[in-house]
């Protein structure tokens, strides 16, 4: 199976977009804030700034992340589960095992950042690679 260089980057643009808004849902929903707000004035969140400036730095990482991805997706795609949804889940776990479970640890071991907020960040963060796995799976095949 062939893929056009189209494909991947519209996979890669609408992984973003996607990735981008139910991020924000996850990470900015009332009890999540409330549970980041309580650590701010504990010195281990960073200042990153304005809201817009916040905003375009995940934004920038988010998409370097999605477009790489969709190139390594049409790669493995031949390796995949044959049913889209399940290769796109097949590839979030991936994802999971590469990504999630390394940033992880490292923070869990390197660092005094709270379980609780290395817990969000470990939940949210696979939700997310399942749903770029998804639209991967249904945009480039």
């Amino acid at each position: 199976m062939t893929f056009s260089i189209g494909q991947i980057l519209l996979a890669g643009l609408v992984a973003t977009i996607g990735w981008f808004l139910v991020g924000g849902a996850l990470f900015g929903n009332p009890v999540v804030k409330r549970i980041y707000r309580s650590y701010e004035h504990t010195g281990i969140l960073r200042d990153r700034g304005g809201v817009a400036q916040y905003l375009g730095l995940q934004l920038a990482g988010i998409a370097l992340q999605c477009f790489l991805w969709a190139f390594v997706f049409a790669y493995l795609n031949s390796i995949l589960p044959e049913s889209r949804f399940l290769a796109g889940i097949f590839f979030g776990l991936i994802l999971i095992v590469t990504k999630i479970i390394p940033r992880f640890w490292d923070m869990w071991v390197q660092s005094t950042y709270p379980v609780q907020l290395l817990s969000i960040e470990f939940i949210n963060g696979a939700l997310g690679t399942f749903l770029i796995g998804i639209i991967f799976a249904f945009v480039i095949r």
